[in-house]
């Protein structure tokens, strides 16, 4: 009953933030968005976990030859696909631990303060799947050292209950042997993660490696 109240929480928070997000403090900033489509830049395949309304899927669009979203709450979907034209651009409706792709069918993949939300283990497991060697994963998490983002990762955590802090650590150990650690950068409020795949050639992207 607890989990069911929870779930609940969550799609009515998400559900209400859609209509607001690209507008919001709790979307990137300009200067981000562009440093994450640099990291990615030239990547054949991209695929855009919690994608929320599809702003930084549609940049990356711009860039690269295919590029898939993400993101479990439907308003959302529902947002990302009103707000683009893109032959070369899909959205799913799909869990982050159970992803409904092909096996080592990307060449790239961000994840925008999404881990945070998720069991950091199986998502890193999912993300490895459809992932294919050499690819390289962009990360983007609220800085420790910000106040600003420890209230409002509090205040997030209050409303919806999954909102945890999730250190670059941690998603390195979570990530395990098959990545490493290319980059690091703080942003202001939060950081950036840059992990390549071991194997295989790297395509694209700029910086790191």
């Amino acid at each position: 009953m607890g989990r069911s109240r929870e779930r609940l929480r969550q799609k009515m928070f998400y559900s209400v933030l859609a209509a607001v997000y690209e507008a919001s403090p709790i979307s990137l900033p300009e200067r981000l968005v562009e440093e994450v489509v640099r990291r990615l830049r030239g990547r054949r395949r991209v695929l855009d976990v919690g994608c929320a309304t599809g702003y930084l899927t549609r940049r990356l669009a711009r860039h690269c030859s295919e590029v898939v979203g993400v993101d479990v709450n439907a308003r959302m979907i529902r947002a990302s696909r009103a707000r683009t034209s893109r032959e070369n651009v899909r959205f799913l409706r799909a869990d982050a631990h159970d992803l409904p792709l092909p096996d080592g069918y990307f060449d790239g993949v961000v994840l925008s303060e999404v881990l945070q939300h998720l069991n950091l283990r199986v998502a890193a497991r999912e993300v490895t799947r459809v992932t294919a060697r050499g690819a390289r994963a962009v990360i983007v998490l609220p800085n420790p050292a910000s106040r600003v983002a420890r209230a409002a990762t509090r205040l997030i955590h209050l409303l919806t209950g999954n909102n945890e802090w999730v250190s670059c650590e941690l998603v390195a150990a979570a990530f395990g042997r098959e990545w490493r650690v290319s980059e690091f950068e703080e942003h202001g409020d939060r950081v950036m993660l840059v992990l390549d795949r071991v194997g295989g050639e790297p395509v694209g992207g700029e910086g790191g490696g």
